[in-house]
């Protein structure tokens, strides 16, 4: 993503900055600042110092973890409950697992090896304290996953870990030659399908939306955010819900304790069975 990001700025833009006083001093102290970080980071042994370090950093993730641990898990055992998903000795992956809340659900319900990958090596990090096998890589460069995961996968969960509007900015960019369109959707579904075992996996998907200008509160959900979906209807009829239905995913619009009409209006399941 931040390649992507970085591609949008000019050319003679980026001259001007790096001969801009002081960008070169600027940018010294900004990889010095990134080494430490990365080496507090890998020297952390407990979840307790990655809090302090997040503390430190001004990471504003962790400001209403604790309060949205219940609620994550929650999600979690709602999904598996509403398509009858038995994690009892399964592997189960996580693809963008932010704190791995949702893996550490997995182990209380009999998961036998929990997997992820993340790109933020915070949250790698966080996820192997905990006792999770995690692969730090963004995710959305080919390979888009390790190839020894190939064909191992019981089951998939992946929540907010993909923007679907910049999936379809990705492939609106492709489909005019434009070489900032690097992300190919479809072919990341299918590599995410091929993870599975072949008769017994499955996959559970939701995406996350872009930030809208009003916040929506949902108390009944647990949910206060400026991230949902404004045009719910446009989106059913998108490029990102087009292509994972027509790879054999099923659309689900109510499911207790998991989607949520504006933030999470739609779910997508996929199975090998």
């Amino acid at each position: 993503m931040l390649r992507y990001l970085k591609s949008l700025v000019p050319s003679p833009v980026k001259t001007f900055i790096r001969r801009l006083p002081g960008f070169r001093t600027w940018l010294n102290k900004a990889e010095q600042l990134r080494i430490e970080r990365s080496k507090r980071i890998a020297n952390a042994k407990t979840l307790e110092e990655m809090r302090h370090i997040a503390q430190d950093l001004g990471f504003s993730y962790f400001v209403d973890y604790d309060e949205q641990i219940v609620t994550k898990q929650r999600e979690f055992r709602s999904a598996c409950k509403f398509f009858s998903i038995d994690l009892t000795g399964k592997v189960v992956l996580d693809v963008g697992p932010g704190t791995a809340d949702s893996l550490d659900c997995a182990v209380s319900l009999g998961a036998s090896k929990t997997l992820f990958i993340d790109e933020e090596p915070f949250f790698v990090k966080f996820g192997e304290i905990k006792g999770h096998q995690g692969v730090q890589k963004n995710y959305t460069f080919t390979p888009f996953f390790p190839d020894e995961w190939s064909g191992r996968i019981d089951f998939i969960y992946t929540k907010g870990s993909i923007n679907c509007e910049w999936v379809n900015e990705q492939h609106t960019l492709r489909e005019a030659g434009d070489s900032k369109g690097y992300f190919d959707f479809e072919a990341w579904v299918i590599a995410l399908q091929k993870l599975l075992k072949p008769s017994s996996g499955s996959i559970v998907l939701v995406p996350a939306m872009s930030m809208q200008y009003q916040r929506i509160i949902d108390e009944d959900y647990d949910l206060d955010t400026y991230y949902w979906c404004p045009d719910v209807a446009a989106y059913r009829n998108s490029y990102f819900v087009k292509t994972l239905v027509k790879r054999g995913f099923s659309v689900e619009d109510d499911i207790p304790g998991f989607t949520q009409k504006k933030a999470f209006p739609l779910a997508f399941y996929f199975s090998n069975q």
